[in-house]
């Protein structure tokens, strides 16, 4: 199972509104506007590209590995 499957599942249980993953801060689950900690630990930059390239099309894949935005 992808990582970010394990986070959507955990959203979707806990009928989350929004999923907050950002560089250098715990993910964060979004409940009745009330943002809660679904990790202990921070994520760094690489983990959270892992996750985007798990979702990434292979033109949006090639703009991360390059260190580029992509949409």
């Amino acid at each position: 199972m992808a990582q970010l499957d394990r986070f959507l599942a955990v959203l979707v249980t806990n009928h989350g509104t929004a999923l907050h993953l950002v560089t250098d801060d715990v993910a964060r689950l979004e409940i009745g506007g009330v943002p809660r900690p679904v990790t202990k630990q921070s994520f760094t930059s690489a983990q959270l590209l892992a996750l985007l390239r798990e979702i990434a099309t292979p033109e949006a894949t090639e703009l991360l590995d390059a260190g580029q935005g992509a949409m």
